[in-house]
């Protein structure tokens, strides 16, 4: 336990914290943003799908950046300053649904991708400093995420809105700040790195070339973007099961606070699964938990019912995410590692929010909120179905 309180892994925290909840500040109430702003749920899924657009079109390209050339400590650091003018453009264009976009795109193209960096950066570390943990410091992140959102409902319901993008800038800068003492590591994939070690640098074709012929890595992408697809939609679209209750922005922020609260325990439950019996069998928990988040908001519309769900919520998005990093670092050799994770999450996590905000806010107007919970319940089904085979297979990785 004394090596927890070693200070890169306080850094983290504040790292990990200081993302999450400016993540809150502008992208949690994003969607009650723009409907309050006159746009339709359609038009609020199309821009969330922008968002997650940028980071399939990126994030790939990001993670190579960052094995290759930058180091993932001066990518965050310069990616956050440029997101806190981008953050602003928002307010300016809301009134004009085209320029609105596009700021959220600028915004997104510097700020969504740059959680993978963030793993990716503690991931590599903890190769050199073995006592760094990852699941305590994403998991004291959503403890503090789960206290802001309840503080920043209440906020924006006596304020206003605009707060949103004051409190992100002051966020950003304080993220940009703590970032500076923390040790960075040197691009495992860098000619000079390799060229001392003997090896050869791989090129942006080679790493896609190895990454695609993994067939367990690819079997798993599949899986979890079928079940990205499910979480997403729900989760864009929770406004609306606030709304079919009869709530609004405080009743939202205190669903938030229930989901990251129940984020802290379950990121390092999950995480002691995967150390000490496998990935898969966490992969399955967290299967499981998004079923039961179906089903509470599919057969029990109350506040209650919302409760629960967040509970269930929070359990997929974290474990999924702590479950993912390992996964994919066991699957594939360190010298890729960021870009295997970035490529990950851009076929996984963006792509299955593109899908599930477009195509759930198109449901929700097309045919109501229940028939896109019944399309997510489909989609979990044959995420399930899709993983079963790796559970034969065997996590052996050749380091090329």
């Amino acid at each position: 336990m004394k090596d927890f309180f070693k200070k890169e892994n306080i850094y983290f925290i504040a790292v990990q914290s200081l993302y999450q909840i400016s993540f809150c500040a502008y992208s949690a109430f994003l969607v009650m943003y723009l409907q309050m702003n006159g746009f339709t749920n359609m038009q609020c899924g199309l821009a969330i799908t922008l968002q997650y657009l940028t980071c399939l079109i990126l994030q790939p390209f990001y993670g190579y950046i960052t094995d290759t050339y930058i180091s993932c400590k001066r990518f965050l650091m310069i990616a956050t300053v440029i997101t806190i003018p981008a953050a602003f453009l928002l307010p300016l264009t809301v009134k004009i649904i085209p320029l609105a976009m596009l700021s959220i795109v600028i915004y997104s193209c510097f700020y969504n991708s740059n959680e993978t960096i963030i793993a990716a950066w503690i991931l590599l570390l903890r190769d050199e400093k073995p006592y760094i943990n990852y699941e305590i410091s994403r998991g004291f992140a959503s403890f503090f995420y789960a206290f802001f959102a309840l503080g920043f409902g209440v906020l924006l319901k006596r304020y206003g809105t605009n707060v949103m993008f004051i409190s992100y800038a002051l966020l950003a800068s304080a993220l940009f700040l703590v970032c500076i003492p923390i040790p960075e590591v040197a691009c495992q994939n860098s000619k000079h790195l390799n060229k001392t070690a003997g090896n050869q640098s791989l090129s942006t074709l080679q790493v896609a070339k190895t990454l695609a012929s993994n067939k367990p890595y690819m079997l798993f992408l599949t899986s979890a973007l079928c079940y990205q697809i499910g979480l997403k939609a729900t989760k864009t679209f929770v406004s609306n099961y606030v709304a079919v209750t009869g709530g609004a922005e405080q009743e939202l922020g205190v669903l938030f606070f229930v989901s990251a609260l129940i984020e802290f325990p379950a990121i390092y439950l999950i995480g002691r699964v995967t150390r000490r019996y496998k990935a898969e069998y966490s992969y399955l928990i967290v299967l499981f938990a998004l079923f039961f988040d179906l089903l509470f908001l599919k057969f029990m519309p109350t506040m209650t019912g919302l409760t629960f769900a967040m509970i269930f919520s929070g359990i997929a998005y974290i474990g999924f995410l702590g479950v993912f990093m390992d996964f994919v670092k066991l699957m594939t050799p360190r010298k890729m590692n960021s870009s295997a994770i970035s490529l990950g999450m851009a076929l996984t996590n963006a792509l299955g929010a593109i899908l599930g905000s477009y195509f759930g806010g198109l449901i929700i107007d097309l045919w109501g909120l229940d028939s896109m919970t019944v399309a997510c319940f489909i989609t979990t089904a044959l995420s399930f179905l899709v993983f079963l085979p790796l559970l034969r297979y065997k996590n052996e990785v050749t380091q090329i």
